[in-house]
């Protein structure tokens, strides 16, 4: 815990807690922008949907339907999702800076990130050596590694990968279609066969759906896929990035403004 009265009316630089929350505030600010500028990319319907379908020998009418993005997601994106994601883990690295001792603090102080407790006993301790009481313990609270085999899902860890890739090359944004398929269509059939898979076709990756029915089969306008697309940036969905934002602001920093 830290021991001045928390109040954002003390210049910047001398409370522990102004820098920290500014650069959260960053943070919400582009990824209101890229909230906004994914939408509308999704907006204008990307995707292009083929369907097919042949009767099988065995009486089965097997049908394929595969979706592929007519254009990739601006570059841009990235480098807006790369705003966000430094913003954040500068809030907490600026955060354990005003929390330590001054005599303690230096090069190597900042908020550790870790996946496994070894790897945090092995290596939190330079970063932290400055913090102490009840600061360091809830430190240790928040790693990923206390989700234990999701640990890769923290909040935090997506923030370090996010992080890490960002420094070394721009995030890359693209349109995946999301996990949930189902398909629907009118007649006396039944679905037998349903498998769903991702390929690429000349270069072009594809979401791929292949179904077989018996029965009735229902003409090929009335078979309707039920797969959608979202814009996910290096695999993490916009919901998973603005995760990131509510943890640091509302967990972390949340729980020092309210001691």
């Amino acid at each position: 815990m830290i021991d001045q009265t928390l109040s954002l009316s003390e210049p910047i630089g001398f409370h522990p807690l102004q820098g920290p929350l500014l650069k959260v505030g960053r943070a919400k600010e582009h990824f209101d922008v890229l909230r906004r500028e994914s939408e509308e990319f999704m907006a204008d319907d990307p995707v292009e949907w083929q369907t097919e379908y042949d009767d099988r020998e065995d009486g089965l009418r097997e049908y394929v339907v595969s979706a592929s993005l007519e254009e990739d997601p601006p570059i841009e994106l990235g480098l807006i999702t790369g705003d966000v994601v430094q913003n954040l883990r500068a809030a907490l690295d600026q955060l354990v800076w005003g929390i330590s001792d001054r005599e303690k603090r230096g090069r190597r102080t900042a908020f550790p990130i870790f996946l496994s407790e070894s790897a945090y006993r092995d290596n939190a301790e330079p970063l932290i050596e400055g913090v102490t009481g009840e600061g360091r313990e809830q430190i240790e609270k928040w790693q990923p590694f206390q989700w234990g085999e999701r640990a890769a899902d923290h909040p935090l860890a997506i923030l370090r990968s996010l992080s890490n890739t960002d420094k070394h090359r721009t995030l890359l944004p693209v349109a995946v279609a999301r996990r949930r398929e189902s398909v629907a269509g009118y007649g006396e059939w039944k679905m037998e066969e349903f498998t769903s898979h991702r390929t690429v076709i000349d270069f072009d990756e594809r979401r791929i759906m292949t179904f077989a029915t018996s029965g009735e089969p229902p003409e090929r306008s009335t078979v309707n896929a039920y797969l959608t697309f979202e814009l996910t940036i290096e695999g993490r969905a916009l919901v998973e990035i603005e995760s990131i934002f509510y943890y640091v602001g509302t967990d972390v920093l949340g729980w020092f403004d309210r001691g």
